[in-house]
């Protein structure tokens, strides 16, 4: 009677151990899914990394007028002045790859893109990325999250998730975009400005951290290592031309043999580290740079030529809506006085 009681017990057991394992792996799974669905769709492969499809991205969220149909024919996306950084000042066509994501079957389908220059006769310049009709761009309502991925000059990924899937935060994740949490910055949502993303190895995060460095007037940069020679003669030359520049940095990353952080003390630019604070910032790991406290650079592109040449990393370029990471970087700098 014991040995049948024990049994029925064991039985009991297992059951509810295969019930709980199946609640608790359904959700991984269906990350799985979403991932492994994902990459086949982008890059036809499950052991390379989304991000390494893509020179460059840019993301933002679609507005009401946006979902209007063209009656010529000509749709576009607004606010492309913006994606000149990705696309240049020549007309181009693409061949793009339409994707929108829900959280059930995605729709693909593949059409064209013109991105278009118009000069007017006053002078000045307009941008215009062009698409026709087609069964995603059918789909995209108000609201929805908008990613535009730059495989080369000739091929684009354009991909509109829902606005109430949880696809777009699963999107951002698998393209290894790094979005920083602090106590001031709980998180960062796409509005209607667009948000540019760009990836190493390659020249794109230097150059445009490079050319904003020669055009703001304020800079506020918090990056944990720098060594990068050209943008440290960047940082020196906007001091010199009267820009106001500041520096956050480790402490313990600055007296590295390669550091160039002595560079910018003696050229008269202003650095502060953690060094008084080590116990409540073992190490100031931010990575972020502020430009006339209106344009945000932000991701995991630390300041030196292996960021450039080497590793695989990223930088963001995005309008600051309100003034959180300005405020955070005066609590550092007065914390590290």
């Amino acid at each position: 009677m014991k040995v049948k009681i024990l049994k029925f017990l064991i039985l009991i057991v297992c059951i509810f151990c295969i019930a709980f394992y199946s609640v608790s792996a359904k959700q991984p799974q269906q990350e799985q899914s979403f991932n492994t669905a994902l990459q086949e769709i982008l890059i036809n492969t499950s052991d390379i990394e989304i991000s390494q499809k893509f020179q460059a991205a840019a993301f933002k969220m679609i507005t009401f007028s946006e979902t209007i149909e063209s009656p010529r024919g000509k749709n576009e996306f607004h606010g492309a002045r913006t994606l000149r950084e990705l696309f240049g000042d020549e007309r181009q066509k693409f061949d793009v790859t339409y994707i929108y994501l829900n959280d059930n079957t995605p729709v693909v389908t593949k059409a064209n893109a013109t991105w278009y220059i118009v000069n007017r006769k006053n002078g000045s310049v307009e941008y215009k990325l062009y698409y026709g009709k087609n069964p995603v761009t059918e789909t995209m309502q108000e609201g929805d999250f908008l990613f535009i991925g730059k495989v080369n000059n000739e091929q684009l990924f354009i991909i509109i998730t829902s606005k109430d899937s949880l696809a777009k935060d699963k999107l951002l994740a698998s393209l290894k975009v790094e979005i920083p949490i602090t106590k001031a910055i709980q998180s960062i949502k796409p509005t209607n400005s667009w948000y540019k993303v760009y990836f190493t190895p390659g020249p794109d995060c230097e150059n445009n951290i490079i050319s904003r460095l020669e055009s703001a007037q304020q800079i506020d940069i918090a990056v944990y290592t720098i060594t990068n020679r050209n943008l440290v003669n960047a940082v020196i030359a906007a001091h010199k031309r009267g820009a106001k520049v500041r520096v956050i940095t480790d402490q313990a990353q600055s007296e590295g043999e390669y550091s160039r952080v002595r560079e910018l003390i003696e050229a008269g630019v202003p650095v502060r580290t953690n060094v008084y604070v080590t116990e409540q910032h073992r190490i100031e790991h931010n990575k972020f740079a502020i430009f006339d406290e209106k344009e945000m650079k932000l991701g995991s592109y630390n300041w030196t030529s292996s960021a450039t040449k080497a590793n695989s990393e990223s930088c963001m370029f995005f309008k600051q809506e309100g003034k959180e990471f300005s405020k955070r970087y005066e609590e550092l700098w007065g914390m590290y006085n």
